[in-house]
């Protein structure tokens, strides 16, 4: 985790000798400050988010319920 912390505090340092422009924190209210807690994934604090969606519960088909269709006759 340490490391992980570190090397976001690297990568933020980098990119603002790079730029002037501030980025917005994912997570707080406040300026981004590189720790990479936004990277973490929640399912296990110990990898880094892949986007795999198990957090989310996502399904590869869905269903939804129609209650009336309406058409328009003119």
């Amino acid at each position: 985790m340490f490391l992980l912390v570190f090397i976001g505090f690297l990568y933020y340092n980098r990119n603002e000798m790079n730029t002037n422009n501030k980025k917005m924190c994912e997570l707080y209210d406040r300026e981004c400050i590189g720790c990479l807690e936004c990277e973490i994934c929640d399912m296990d604090p110990e990898k880094i988010c892949d986007n795999c969606g198990k957090c989310l519960d996502i399904r590869d088909d869905a269903v939804i319920k129609i209650d009336k269709i309406i058409i328009d006759e003119d």
